[in-house]
């Protein structure tokens, strides 16, 4: 199966037309200097903003180190109870969805 074009060779001048329509693409919504500007849709936010909550952690650094040192110091408790009733929830509602 062939995907895009494969006979394009990779020359400096294709990889110099690559960083220019890179370069133009990080300049969008920009004033050129001609005066003509360029509009993004409003994909272009949503991706944006997809981005920013990429680069930032979805979790409690803080809570993550302090599970870490509890586990290497030997001090994390396990509540064998509330796995085994969350195990049996997951279960049923996985069985739930399967049966449906």
């Amino acid at each position: 199966m062939k995907i895009g074009k494969t006979t394009e060779a990779f020359t400096s001048e294709n990889v110099a037309q690559q960083k220019a329509k890179a370069k133009v693409s990080s300049d969008a919504g920009k004033t050129a200097p001609n005066g003509e500007s360029v509009k993004l849709s409003s994909l272009s936010s949503t991706l944006k903003s997809v981005e920013a909550d990429i680069k930032e952690p979805s979790f409690d650094a803080a809570k993550v180190e302090q599970v870490k040192a509890a586990i290497r110091d030997g001090k994390f408790e396990v509540d064998s109870s509330a796995v085994a009733d969350k195990l049996i929830a997951g279960s049923s509602d996985m069985l739930a969805r399967k049966s449906s």
